[in-house]
């Protein structure tokens, strides 16, 4: 194939991918009431089922955002992160830091899924008291909003901490 074909068929993916995601955004907004039975779509988001009144959670890793990142041109890169900023995800990490900054927490963890790279959270200091007593590398699950994602890094924000597993130091 061609230049020019390669670069309309990223386009053309980046473009749809986009639309699935403003759609996905728009038909799941928090002002509008969650139908009773309601059916997944095959070109929807896959998402975790969760209990009402609670966050729902995509099923989208760190690798797999950034990797739909860099497969598209440079210059459109930005509005394809911005696609995902405010997508709720789950990952995996290894506590690497964590500190009191007035009523919010700042936690940096190792992604342990993905070949690398950080997670830095934020959280409320009411939502980190397991933290309290978790040990460097500690095995912890994530949950929270996409504020920020590039290759080896990714910002939430509004998280919630599950400990895996406590390494003894």
């Amino acid at each position: 194939m061609s230049d020019p074909v390669i670069a309309a068929i990223i386009t053309t993916s980046g473009a749809l991918l986009v639309a699935v995601i403003v759609h996905w955004r728009k038909t799941h907004s928090k002002s509008q009431p969650e139908p009773d039975s309601q059916r997944p779509s095959p070109t929807a988001i896959p998402i975790s089922e969760t209990p009402k009144g609670q966050r729902r959670v995509t099923d989208f890793s760190h690798k797999q955002i950034s990797d739909t990142i860099d497969a598209v041109p440079p210059l459109q890169r930005d509005s394809i992160e911005a696609s995902f900023v405010g997508v709720y995800v789950s990952w995996r990490g290894k506590l690497n830091s964590a500190s009191q900054h007035g009523d919010e927490t700042w936690v940096s963890l190792n992604n342990i899924c993905d070949g690398g790279g950080l997670i830095h959270c934020t959280a409320a200091s009411h939502d980190c008291v397991a933290l309290l007593i978790a040990p460097e590398d500690t095995e912890i699950i994530v949950k929270g909003k996409i504020k920020a994602v590039r290759k080896h890094a990714g910002r939430l924000e509004d998280c919630k901490f599950e400990i895996l597993q406590k390494t003894v130091a």
